[in-house]
C-alpha cells in the first residue's frame, strides 16, 4: 500500500465532504431504494470492489430519490463499510474549520507541535474546539 501526505489529505477531504453530505440530508430516515441495494451488492459481491462500492455512494447522494431515502439506503452501506454514518450529529462544520483540523493531522504527524498548537488556536478562533484522541481528533462547536 502506497502512502503520501497528499494521499491522507484526499481521503480525509473527501471523508469530511461526505460526513457534511450526510448530514444535509436531514435527520429522517426513509426506506433504503432495493435498486441501488442490489447495485452495491453486485459490486462488493465483485471481489469486494470497494472503490466501485463507494462509487454507489455518490451516486445515490446525486439521485433524484427522497433524501430521507437516500440517507436510508448509504445507512444500509455503512453495515458494510463501517465508517459510522448513524452518529453523525447535524451540526455542519465549515469547510475552512475542517481544513485547518487536516492540515493540523498533517503537521502533528510530522510532530511540529509548535504550529500543531497555533493550528488548535486558529480552530478555537473560528469558534470550534479540537480534542485529540486514540481514534484520532475529534472537533465540536464551543
Amino acid at each position: 500500500m502506497e502512502w503520501s501526505e497528499d494521499m491522507i489529505i484526499s481521503a480525509s477531504n473527501s471523508y469530511h465532504s461526505l460526513l457534511n453530505k450526510i448530514k444535509n440530508l436531514g435527520s429522517d430516515v426513509g426506506k433504503v431504494d432495493l435498486d441501488f441495494k442490489n447495485k452495491f451488492l453486485n459490486e462488493i459481491n465483485d471481489d469486494l470492489n470497494m472503490p466501485k462500492a463507494l462509487a454507489i455512494i455518490q451516486e445515490v447522494l446525486k439521485s433524484e430519490i427522497p433524501e430521507k431515502d437516500k440517507k436510508a439506503t448509504i445507512l444500509d452501506f455503512d453495515k458494510v463499510f463501517g465508517l459510522d454514518l448513524d452518529k453523525i450529529k447535524e451540526e455542519i462544520i465549515p469547510d475552512e474549520v475542517i481544513k485547518l483540523v487536516i492540515e493540523r493531522e498533517v503537521i502533528r504527524h510530522e510532530k511540529d507541535w509548535a504550529k500543531s498548537d497555533e493550528l488548535r488556536i486558529k480552530i478555537n478562533s473560528l469558534g470550534y474546539e479540537i480534542k485529540d484522541t486514540e481514534s484520532g481528533s475529534k472537533i465540536s462547536k464551543i
